[in-house]
């Protein structure tokens, strides 16, 4: 394991066919994740592409593989995936995702959004251990965070959290952070 996380602002594009209810669901999930991260990351939504580092697709897994073909093996048993990319120092700097709205529901668009878009922040497992966490390796519908997410992205996003560090360094400053509180 290797620490990675956004040092710069994740300014987010949106493209394809979002719903009003997606872009809000989009800026609730942002908001909160604003929230809790203290290291000065923030996340911001632009009208411009160009000035974007990250890319939110909603479509079909066609039509996004046609965007980005490196991803066609993937879309036909992903209704929702996530690319992010990092420098030698493990920042990451760009990523795409997509959420299918043609095969999923619009609970199970939200949960996609929230999924994809939340392990592109640099916690990108998936684990069995938390049922109602949005990290949870079964399919689920959660569409919030659980108590162990937000201690996650508070913890990834803490200021004292550095990039490149392995599970012993990790451990230590965990430690650190949590009886500091």
């Amino acid at each position: 394991m290797i620490t990675r996380k956004w040092k710069s602002d994740l300014i987010v594009f949106v493209g394809g066919r979002p719903t009003s209810e997606l872009l809000a669901e989009l800026e609730k999930i942002s908001s909160e994740i604003n929230a809790l991260a203290t290291d000065g990351f923030n996340i911001a939504i632009a009208d411009d592409s160009l000035k974007s580092n990250y890319y939110i697709f909603f479509g079909t897994g066609t039509e996004y593989a046609e965007k980005f073909p490196s991803q066609s093996n993937l879309v036909s048993s992903n209704w929702g995936l996530f690319s992010v990319f990092w420098n030698s120092q493990n920042e990451l700097y760009s990523g795409q995702m997509y959420v299918d709205i043609m095969r999923a529901n619009s609970t199970e668009q939200k949960h996609l959004l929230r999924e994809e878009f939340t392990q592109s922040l640099g916690l990108a497992k998936d684990s069995p251990l938390y049922i109602e966490s949005i990290f949870q390796s079964a399919w689920t519908a959660t569409t919030e965070y659980a108590m162990i997410d937000n201690d996650l992205i508070r913890l990834i996003y803490h200021p004292d959290m550095s990039v490149g560090l392995n599970e012993e360094q990790v451990d230590k400053i965990l430690k650190k952070i949590l009886t500091n509180k």
